[in-house]
């Protein structure tokens, strides 16, 4: 018998099928009143092992559209303010 799914598989599994772009994304998360759970980083590790990109800070997501989109509604599941960019690198 399986388990029950964690949000991040959940959030996952919505976007599934959203292509991915050229474009590089950053998102930032604040939780203002309260610290995240403890689920909110065990749900952000597995969305990040299995789409890539890395924390550039706690509240700092980098990486592809699908990454972000799920850190972005994962952090909104907690209760965090988030804000969601494309990154452009300049030289």
């Amino acid at each position: 018998m399986r388990g029950r799914r964690s949000i991040a598989r959940k959030i996952l599994a919505e976007i599934q099928d959203e292509p991915e772009t050229e474009n590089t994304y950053l998102v930032s998360y604040d939780f203002i009143n309260d610290k995240p759970h403890h689920r909110f980083w065990s749900n952000l590790h597995d969305i990040i092992s299995i789409t890539g990109g890395e924390l550039t800070q706690y509240s700092v997501y980098y990486g592809g559209l699908r990454g972000a989109k799920a850190v972005k509604e994962l952090a909104k599941v907690y209760g965090a303010d988030v804000r969601w960019f494309i990154a452009i690198e300049l030289r």
